[in-house]
């Protein structure tokens, strides 16, 4: 043997189709503590532990004679005190020699157990690690649901306390008003047989009726069972322009309009938003011809509202509607949604409009705004979600 092989850091080892050993390399002598004697001459095999006998029987050596070359098989040698050697070998046979030689290097890979170990430690450790992110992105999912379940649900509480304090105003003031009259001109209406007390009391009954049906149909906006769904804006505004158009009789009505998107919501409500919204420009027209644009941007805002510490963005729509009518002072913009408030005691209406759309848009968890200027018209803005959450 080449005195450079012999010495080389692997073992080496010869052997022929018998398994018989015809030459080793001093390295694996030492690897496996035996002689060159002991070795040439003996099987291959009586260096393999008993699992290693039958994988190189059944697999090693028969793929080493149909491929002729083999290579980073991991094998257990036995060295001559029994213990265990864990080695890489790759092997090359060559059959242009007879009798045919199979060559084997043996690379001793003694860490290869403990390298394992580690892997499998770092994958388990990975994999528990893992779960522990899943457990902890779900819980924090969890928590972001009830963090924005909570704040809707505030949200609804702050809506329903006004919307009781102003009920509370209405019948302690404006209906306990409305009896009050009644009785007084009853009273003199008897004592004085006056026709103008009886037309009074007519008057004032029916306020008491516009009073107590408007009521009725603020209560009634959210109490039906409708289903949210998909809701194509335009269709919701022609419906509605054609609605105000038949109540009215008005037909000098101009509109300019973007195409509007599809928003997930309840389309009689949208469609009675709409109504009031141009039923208002109607009304309080300042020239024979009502011009009314409509403009439309989508954009992401936060879905939270009463936690300035929380953050969700999601698509919305922003509607902007300007008109070209009498308009009013930019200082009542708040008042005006208020029910039942009118800035003009004389002009049509119950003054239940605006509060009816703010309503709308607080049960599709929207918003809506007013901005106008006397005799310059008047810009409302609605802030919808494309879809509820």
């Amino acid at each position: 043997m080449d005195p450079a092989l012999d010495k080389a850091p692997n073992g080496y080892v010869t052997f022929n189709d018998r398994g018989i050993i015809i030459a080793v390399n001093d390295t694996l002598c030492a690897m496996l503590n035996y002689t060159k004697t002991e070795l040439e001459g003996a099987k291959f095999e009586s260096v393999l532990n008993i699992a290693g006998r039958i994988f190189f029987q059944t697999h090693f050596f028969p793929l080493l004679k149909m491929q002729k070359k083999v290579d980073e098989i991991f094998l257990n040698l036995s060295a001559k005190d029994s213990s265990l050697i864990p080695v890489i070998t790759s092997s090359l046979r060559n059959e242009e020699r007879d009798p045919v030689i199979n060559t084997c290097v043996i690379l001793p890979v003694h860490n290869r157990r403990k390298y394992e170990e580690e892997i499998l430690a770092a994958k388990r450790q990975a994999e528990e690690a893992l779960r522990e992110n899943r457990a902890l992105t779900e819980a924090r999912r969890e928590a972001d649901l009830h963090s924005l379940e909570l704040d809707k649900k505030i949200l609804q509480l702050n809506q329903v306390n006004n919307n009781l304090l102003q009920f509370n105003n209405i019948i302690n003031h404006e209906m306990q008003e409305c009896v009050r009259k009644i009785l007084v001109f009853s009273r003199l209406g008897r004592t004085e047989d006056d026709e103008d007390y009886l037309l009074k009391i007519t008057q004032t009954a029916n306020r008491l009726k516009v009073i107590n049906s408007s009521l009725n149909a603020f209560i009634g906006l959210g109490l039906h069972e409708g289903k949210f769904e998909e809701v194509d804006l335009n269709s919701c505004l022609d419906e509605a322009c054609l609605d105000v158009l038949k109540k009215t009789g008005f037909e000098a009505l101009n509109f300019k309009c973007d195409k509007l998107p599809v928003v997930e919501g309840l389309f009689a409500d949208l469609k009675m938003l709409f109504y009031h919204l141009i039923s208002n420009s109607v009304k309080f027209r300042k020239q024979d011809e009502v011009t009314i644009n409509v403009t439309s941007v989508i954009y992401q805002d936060n879905i939270y509202k009463m936690n300035d510490r929380k953050y969700d963005y999601q698509d919305v729509v922003r509607l902007t509607i300007t008109d070209n009518g009498k308009g009013f002072d930019n200082k009542h913009k708040e008042y005006v949604f208020a029910i039942l408030k009118q800035l003009n005691h004389e002009s049509p209406g119950s003054g239940i409009g605006l509060a009816i759309c703010k309503k709308v848009l607080d049960n599709h968890q929207g918003s809506i705004s007013i901005d106008s200027t006397e005799q310059r018209g008047t810009t409302v803005t609605i802030v919808l979600p494309l879809k509820q959450y």
